[in-house]
């Protein structure tokens, strides 16, 4: 038991220090969550096989994050009917999409960004360009190896001043990794959760990218022998009917999940 509870402290503080930014049954906890049914509104949900996890199902509003798009450096321009400049998009995307990273954004944006090689000018920009860069969501899932002893159906025992811990250090990691540019506004302290019979460990916090709406994000962490499955499901505040609507509730996605 101490094995496997220092191996899951040990990666959780590596999975902290490397935090991305763009993812228990226990003695103290008893939250539990079923599988959601795949009825009615939920039929026409996409299922994607994940290489070394398993299977998740995902909203047709939401597509995979492409290549395309993560290798792609632009900037855009958003003007007003005066021509003046009044929001500029300058980023540089250099991640490569790889077997341990799979991003699911707003349906749309790999088009959207294919657009932006050649139109720099946000306002010349077609319409459904302009509505995916308009909203935000995501689904990640991160593959994260390191040898955690626990498997992917044990029960995790871990106790409160050990959640607090690792709360801290996840907040602190954010706060350095982000530079200041997104800021944390609120969060929950990490407790274990059990979603369809599997128990993970689950953050949720609030933040802030400059003058754009709060984000909601939420992180589940499953532990399955030498690797963890880090799920982040985030999306803006200003669109919550859009993404948790009922059949359209990118928060179920996690419900989904079938692991190998």
């Amino acid at each position: 038991m101490y094995k496997a509870r220092k191996s899951i402290f040990i990666l959780l503080l590596i999975i902290t220090s490397c935090l991305n930014i763009a993812c228990f049954s226990s003695n103290i906890s008893n939250n539990e969550e079923k599988a959601v049914e795949m009825t009615g509104e939920y039929k026409n949900w996409i299922t994607f096989d994940i290489p070394n996890m398993g299977k998740i199902m995902i909203p047709p509003t939401l597509e995979l994050q492409t290549e395309e798009y993560n290798d792609m450096s632009y900037k855009l321009i958003k003007q007003n009917s005066n021509g003046k400049n009044i929001e500029a998009y300058d980023e540089l995307y250099s991640r490569k999409l790889n077997v341990n990273r799979f991003v699911f954004q707003q349906k749309g944006l790999n088009k959207a960004m294919a657009e932006t090689k050649n139109i720099k000018n946000y306002n010349l920009l077609s319409d459904n360009a302009k509505k995916a860069f308009s909203e935000y969501a995501r689904v990640c899932i991160d593959i994260i190896y390191g040898d955690t002893v626990v498997k992917i159906k044990d029960k995790l025992y871990l106790s409160r001043e050990d959640l607090n811990e690792l709360t801290e250090a996840r907040i602190n990691a954010f706060k350095q990794k982000t530079d200041g540019k997104i800021k944390l506004l609120d969060y929950e302290k990490a407790y274990v959760k059990n979603i369809n019979g599997i128990d993970c460990i689950y953050f949720k916090y609030n933040s802030k990218y400059e003058n754009n709406p709060m984000a909601v994000n939420e992180e589940y962490l499953f532990f399955n022998g030498d690797r963890c499955y880090q799920i982040s499901i985030l999306y803006r505040s200003t669109q919550k009917d859009i993404w948790t609507s009922e059949s359209n509730d990118i928060r179920q996605t996690i419900k989904t999940i079938k692991f190998l």
